[in-house]
């Protein structure tokens, strides 16, 4: 099994919003090289780690699998769960994007998505 490498237009998001991971991948155009592509999973994971941001993806079963996705985002102090400190909030909504075919165009869509909730001033 293969890991599945972000989008272009993800990665470079991802890049403007303070992601700088290495990877051995890279996205070739016009025999140019682009930028550095690391895989969902990587992206994930700083996500969760560096922003309390996460993505998970549904399964719809009505007839054949289809996916959609939630983005959370866990606002306060991890260590100090106090009820006055933390909270959890759904800043984005999904339910005009409709479903993909596949679970990982449901997490891309999902990871871009996040991308554009990081506040530009927040990142260093």
């Amino acid at each position: 099994m293969e890991e599945q490498l972000i989008t272009f237009k993800t990665a470079k998001l991802a890049k403007e919003k303070g992601f700088d991971v290495e990877d051995e991948y890279y996205y070739i155009e016009d025999l140019k090289i682009q930028g550095i592509f690391p895989t969902q999973t990587i992206l994930q994971k700083w996500l969760r780690d560096k922003h309390q941001i996460f993505v998970e993806v549904n399964t719809d079963c009505t007839s054949s699998p289809k996916f959609s996705f939630n983005i959370r985002q866990f606002i306060g102090n991890p260590k100090n769960l106090s009820e006055r400190e933390w909270e959890w909030i759904s800043p984005v909504q999904n339910e005009n994007w409709g479903l993909d075919r596949t679970y990982e165009l449901s997490l891309e869509s999902g990871l871009l998505e996040s991308l554009k909730l990081i506040k530009d001033e927040l990142v260093k």
